[in-house]
C-alpha cells in the first residue's frame, strides 16, 4: 500500500498522504449524514465559520475501515498494538467567513483523559503521546490550498517530546 519512501516521509516528516483512503461514494453519503446530524443549511448564511460534531452512521464505519486505509495504518503502527476505529472521530466542517474560528493556530492533539476532563475538548498530552499512535485526519471533500487552516507542521512531532518532557 504505502512505499518505503511513503513510511520514510512519515517517519522524517510526520505525515504521509493516503490517495482514495476510501470510496468516493462513501465519503458522499458521509457528508450527506454530517449535513442532516449536524443540522448544516444547504446554503448560505452559514450558521458559524466551524461546526463540529461526532456523527454516526454506517458510512461512518465504512470509512474508518476501508481497506486501503487500514493497510495504511497497518504498516505505519507495524508491530504496535492498535484497534481500528469504529467511525471517524470528531467532524469538523469549515464555511467561508471573515469570522475567526478560534482554532485556525498551531495546536497538538491530546489524546487520553486526565483528572478534569469532562468533554472531548479537554484531553491531555504527554511526551509519549500516550495512547495515540497517530492522528488521523480524513478530508470528506475535495479541497484547494485556501479552504481550511488546517495545517500540518512538519517534523513537529521531533520537536514536541523534548518540550514537554519536563512537564511528563
Amino acid at each position: 500500500m504505502l512505499s518505503h519512501s511513503e513510511i520514510d516521509q512519515f517517519v522524517e516528516l510526520g505525515y504521509v498522504r493516503v490517495e482514495q483512503a476510501f470510496p468516493n461514494p462513501v465519503a458522499q453519503q458521509c457528508r450527506d449524514l454530517a449535513v442532516e446530524q449536524l443540522e448544516i443549511p444547504a446554503a448560505p448564511p452559514w450558521p458559524e465559520a466551524v461546526v463540529r460534531g461526532v456523527v454516526d452512521g454506517e458510512p461512518f464505519q465504512q470509512a474508518a475501515n476501508a481497506p486501503r486505509l487500514l493497510e495504511a495504518v497497518g504498516q505505519l503502527l507495524e508491530g504496535e498494538r492498535w484497534q481500528p476505529r469504529p467511525n471517524l472521530g470528531i467532524l469538523v466542517v469549515r464555511f467561508p467567513s471573515l469570522a475567526d474560528p478560534g482554532d485556525a493556530g498551531w495546536h497538538i492533539d491530546a489524546s487520553f483523559q486526565g483528572p478534569s476532563t469532562g468533554t472531548l475538548y479537554d484531553w491531555y498530552v504527554n511526551y509519549r503521546s500516550e495512547g495515540r499512535g497517530l492522528l488521523l485526519l480524513c478530508l470528506l471533500s475535495d479541497i484547494a490550498v485556501d479552504d481550511a487552516p488546517t495545517r500540518i507542521l512538519e517534523g513537529s512531532h521531533h520537536a514536541m517530546p523534548p518540550l514537554l518532557r519536563p512537564f511528563g
